[in-house]
């Protein structure tokens, strides 16, 4: 099944968007990049994992510093059960294992009141700001006071809005000129790691550096590409090259 075309289906489409967040993180596993999704660790991927079972069991990262990065992706979210039952899964998992970093990652299409306002509440919240909050993150600390998390969890629990999708794909964008550093052929690279992305979810499959050198076609035949991916070392980036805002809404 070609990437981009796995169904017009509420569920297809869900699919592809996680695949496509996969995708993106095996992008900057390859590169050696941190995703900046989390402020507070240097959120590099080491693995890539889909399916796992926890928290955030669509996608799960082992990150270069021993910390765990679990990712639920949700194409559109709207304020009901779905949000709090997610984000409370990862409040508590942040909870209970100080090694936990969770991400509420959304589509654009994900209403402003989540993608915005909340994310930005969650971001204030960690830092031990309780003022001035917007209606949903009201109703977030009040289910958090009922499940006894304290409100400093948020500073590991962050509300993403990755932009994969066809009408508006600057993250992808992003992932070709990050791609162009690792192969000749990154548009081919970035339609093969997509359908990875849904093949990881099919398989509840995991990659790492290494594997995933069989996958990315027309690795540069430099030992900085090459070699490094095959023998399971990213390729660790000049930080001047590109900033992860180019991958996400601006680091927080």
């Amino acid at each position: 099944m070609a990437a981009g075309n796995w169904g017009g289906s509420a569920a297809g489409s869900g699919l592809a968007f996680q695949a496509a967040v996969s995708a993106v993180c095996m992008v900057h596993m390859a590169r050696g990049t941190s995703l900046g999704w989390c402020e507070s660790v240097n959120d590099t991927p080491l693995s890539v994992s889909a399916e796992s079972g926890g928290a955030g069991d669509d996608i799960a990262l082992q990150l270069v510093d021993a910390n765990v990065l679990e990712i639920q992706a949700k194409r559109r979210l709207k304020a009901d059960s779905e949000l709090w039952g997610s984000l409370i899964a990862l409040y508590r998992r942040a909870n209970e294992d100080a090694a936990f970093h969770g991400v509420l990652a959304v589509g654009p299409s994900t209403s402003v009141s989540i993608r915005d306002q909340l994310a930005r509440d969650i971001i204030r919240l960690g830092q031990g700001r309780a003022d001035d909050l917007s209606p949903l993150a009201v109703t977030l600390t009040e289910k958090l006071s009922d499940a006894v998390i304290p409100l400093a969890t948020s500073g590991r629990v962050r509300i993403q809005t990755v932009h994969v999708l066809e009408q508006n794909s600057a993250s992808a964008q992003a992932a070709l000129a990050h791609l162009a550093h690792v192969t000749t052929q990154p548009e081919q690279a970035w339609e093969r790691l997509q359908a990875e992305g849904l093949r990881l979810i099919q398989l509840r499959g995991r990659h790492d550096i290494a594997s995933i050198a069989g996958i990315i076609p027309g690795l540069r035949a430099s030992a900085s590409s090459v070699n490094e991916l095959r023998e399971g070392r990213p390729l660790w980036p000049d930080y001047s090259f590109i900033s992860c805002s180019l991958f996400t809404a601006p680091c927080r």
